[in-house]
């Protein structure tokens, strides 16, 4: 149940931020789709699972970044590269906003 639900956020997630990645892949020199996704550590099984299938489905390459919450605001605050944030405490999706 909770990797399903995991499942739907990550897929509703997805749809939202894939125009802007597809958009941002478009007007860059890559030739290729990508989406880059940081997320909290302890999302690592259920998301490379639902990365692996949403690549079959799609055809675009998922790049995951895994780390704790905080170092990955930190990343995100200094120009990393992300079109997905999970982050595993809503307060530092806040604090980037």
């Amino acid at each position: 149940m909770k990797i399903r639900l995991l499942f739907i956020l990550f897929v509703l997630f997805i749809g939202g931020c894939r125009e802007n990645a597809l958009e941002r892949a478009n007007n860059s020199s890559k030739s290729s789709n990508n989406l880059t996704v940081s997320a909290a550590a302890d999302l690592t099984p259920a998301f490379t699972e639902i990365g692996r299938l949403y690549e079959q489905q799609t055809g675009t390459r998922v790049n995951f970044n895994f780390g704790s919450t905080g170092q990955l605001t930190q990343q995100i605050e200094q120009g990393a590269p992300v079109d997905v944030f999970a982050a595993a405490n809503v307060t530092y999706i806040d604090e980037l906003e």
